[in-house]
C-alpha cells in the first residue's frame, strides 16, 4: 500500500529573509532576559532607577560654584570628591547643555590644573545609598543580581574613564569598569553591566552602605594594577588604572546626565520622575528652610523661637547652619545670628538672645543629613 503525502510549497528564500528581520533593542533585551523578573523590569513595570536626581535637575545649594576644590555637594545627592592632597580646582555648574530628552547636566570645568597628581590624590563624583534601599539587589546571597549602569557623558578629553561600585559595609569591596569617550565635546551614551556579588550583605538600615563613583583622576596609589572588573576585596591600585586625568588639563570639561543604576543586565530607557518627586527624595538628605520666629523677651535673658517643621522627615537628625538676622529693640539694629537648637528629624527652632524689647529672627536654615 502506498500513501502519498503532499505538503504546500515553501519559499526557502523568503523564510531565510524572515530570520534576518531585526527585533529592535527592546526585542533583543527581552530575548536576552533569563528570568520573568528581568522581563518584568524591561517592560517598565515598577520602579527601575535606584539612584536619586539622575537627570541632574535638583540643585538646592545653588547652580554654580567656583573654586570647587574640596569634598562638597553641589548637585543634590552628588558629591564632588577632591581629596586633601589634590590641588586641582574646578568650577561646578548646572548646565542647560544636555542630550535630547534632558534639560540639564552636571558640568565640571577645570580652572587650576593638577599636572603632577600627588600619589594619594583622588578626584571623582560620588552618589551614596542607604542599605535599606538596596535590599532588592540581594547582595551577599546566592541570589545576588547584576546591576546595569547607564548615562550620557560629554568631555573635551577622549580616552579611558572609570566607574566604580563600592560596598561600604564590607571593608570596601569594589568592582570597577571602564568606559571610553571617543569624540571630544560630543554627547555619548554609555551602558555598563556589573556582575552580581554573592559576598557581603548590605545592612538593612539608613546608613551609608554603598556608592558609585565616576573617577575624574587619581594618583599612582590608584593605578598600576588592571581594573578589578569582578567584585573583590579592596585593591587600591586597581581602582582607576588608565583613567584620564581630567584635572591635568586647564580648561578641560566633563559633563554627565541621565544617570541610571538598575537591576539586571540590560539598560532600559531612563526613568524620568517629576521635579517635585525628585526634589522630595533629595530633601530627605538636605533642605533649606525659611525661618521666622519672634518672642517677647522682656524680663528674660534669652528665649527660644517657635518650632518649624521640616519639609519632609529627614534621614537622621540633621546638622544645621543658618544666615539669620536678629532684630533686637523693636526690629532695629539688625545683627547676624546663627544659633540653631533643638534639631530633629522633623523640626527645628532657633535660639533668640534676650533683649529689653521684642526680638525677631528671620533667615534661611540649611539642614544636612547626607550620608
Amino acid at each position: 500500500m502506498v500513501v502519498k503525502v503532499s505538503k504546500p510549497e515553501i519559499n526557502v528564500r523568503e523564510k531565510i529573509s524572515e530570520l534576518d528581520k531585526p527585533s529592535g533593542t527592546a526585542g533583543q533585551a527581552m530575548l536576552a532576559a533569563e528570568t520573568p523578573q528581568e522581563q518584568f523590569n524591561l517592560i517598565g513595570a515598577g520602579r527601575r532607577r535606584l539612584n536619586i536626581n539622575g537627570a541632574l535637575n535638583v540643585w538646592q545649594r545653588g547652580t554654580s560654584f567656583s573654586s570647587a576644590s574640596t569634598v562638597t555637594y553641589h548637585a543634590d545627592r552628588h558629591q564632588s570628591y577632591n581629596s586633601n592632597t589634590a590641588t586641582g580646582v574646578a568650577t561646578i555648574s548646572k548646565s542647560t547643555d544636555a542630550p535630547s530628552g534632558f534639560g540639564s547636566s552636571y558640568k565640571l570645568q577645570v580652572t587650576t590644573a593638577d599636572t603632577s597628581v600627588a600619589t594619594a590624590a583622588e578626584y571623582g563624583l560620588y552618589h551614596y545609598f542607604e542599605g535599606q534601599d538596596l535590599q532588592g539587589i540581594k547582595k551577599g546571597t546566592p541570589d545576588a543580581l547584576p546591576l546595569t549602569f547607564s548615562f550620557w557623558v560629554k568631555s573635551s578629553l577622549t580616552g579611558k574613564f572609570v566607574v566604580e561600585l563600592m560596598d561600604n559595609d564590607n571593608s570596601n569591596r569594589h568592582c570597577n569598569k571602564p568606559y571610553y569617550i571617543n569624540s571630544a565635546n560630543t554627547w555619548e551614551y554609555k551602558t555598563i553591566t556589573f556582575p552580581p556579588d554573592t559576598t557581603g550583605v548590605l545592612a538593612n538600615d539608613n546608613g551609608n552602605s554603598f556608592h558609585f563613583n565616576f573617577w575624574h583622576g587619581g594618583g599612582t596609589n590608584y593605578s598600576g594594577s588592571s581594573l578589578q572588573e569582578n567584585w573583590g576585596a579592596l585593591n587600591q591600585s586597581a581602582r582607576a588604572d588608565g583613567q584620564v586625568n581630567i584635572y591635568g588639563t586647564n580648561g578641560a570639561t566633563w559633563q554627565v546626565t541621565g544617570v541610571q543604576l538598575e537591576l539586571g543586565k540590560v539598560a532600559t530607557p531612563f526613568e524620568h520622575r517629576s521635579y517635585g518627586e525628585e526634589l522630595t527624595l533629595c530633601q530627605r538628605y538636605y533642605q533649606r528652610l525659611y525661618y521666622g520666629a519672634g518672642a517677647n523677651n522682656a524680663g528674660y535673658s534669652n528665649s527660644y523661637g517657635t518650632w518649624h517643621g521640616t519639609t519632609v522627615p529627614m534621614r537622621v537628625a540633621p546638622s544645621a547652619s543658618g544666615s539669620m538676622l536678629d532684630y533686637p529693640g523693636a526690629h532695629s539694629n539688625r545683627q547676624i545670628y546663627n544659633s540653631v537648637v533643638d534639631v530633629s528629624f522633623t523640626s527645628v527652632r532657633a535660639y533668640i538672645p534676650g533683649q529689653a524689647n521684642q526680638n525677631y529672627i528671620e533667615g534661611t536654615i540649611s539642614l544636612n543629613a547626607e550620608l
